[in-house]
């Protein structure tokens, strides 16, 4: 069996990750969410937090001054990334490791920011074959394309999901729940992370 993971939402808490991203920058979390739709929701940007930083600097929101003691500050919550996981992430996939199965994590985003985000994950060992996908993630899948083997999509983007699943041979979809997964007018079951552990065989 191959069971492809998202990242974000889906194994990483993003409520939980931009707080620590915030705090690193120095400002509220009023301040980080209302920043990231002004330049990168509404702009269409990938997130990239160096970008953000720049911004928040144009902005006047933070001093130019206090610009090389935030990198340093990022550059630490970028280390204690793990902190951020959700509590069965790493459970979850120590059971399918154990069981042989094969996994892949695709995750959409920014190239550099991704990296050094999965370069600090303790998670990344786990997995097979990491995935930056610049486009639609079911338009970076022509590896597994003529794939036999079952496939279960663990993601929390039901949207996403689906058009993935569309472009793959024999898979299924293990909806994660989340502020993504009613997304398109389409519903399926949502699950916990924590479901994998019985659920997924």
């Amino acid at each position: 069996m191959i069971i492809i993971f998202d990242l974000d939402y889906t194994l990483l808490d993003m409520k939980i990750w931009k707080k620590m991203l915030a705090d690193a920058m120095d400002i509220s979390e009023e301040e980080y969410y209302e920043t990231y739709s002004d330049y990168f929701y509404k702009n269409k940007i990938k997130y990239n937090i160096f970008k953000h930083l720049d911004y928040l600097i144009e902005r006047k929101i933070i001093s130019e001054s206090k610009k090389e003691v935030i990198l340093s500050q990022i550059t630490e919550k970028i280390k204690n990334i793990d902190k951020a996981l959700f509590p069965k992430a790493e459970e979850v996939l120590e059971k399918f490791k154990n069981k042989k199965y094969k996994l892949i994590l695709i995750t959409w985003g920014d190239n550099v920011w991704h990296g050094l985000k999965l370069n600090n994950l303790k998670i990344k060992k786990y997995f097979d074959k990491i995935v930056i996908a610049d486009k639609k993630k079911g338009d970076c899948v022509d590896f597994l394309k003529n794939d036999e083997d079952k496939k279960v999509l663990i993601n929390d983007n039901l949207k996403e999901s689906i058009y993935l699943n569309e472009k793959l041979k024999n898979s299924e979809i293990f909806l994660i729940k989340s502020k993504y997964s009613r997304n398109c007018s389409e519903l399926l079951p949502e699950y916990s992370l924590k479901d994998c552990l019985n659920l997924i065989k």
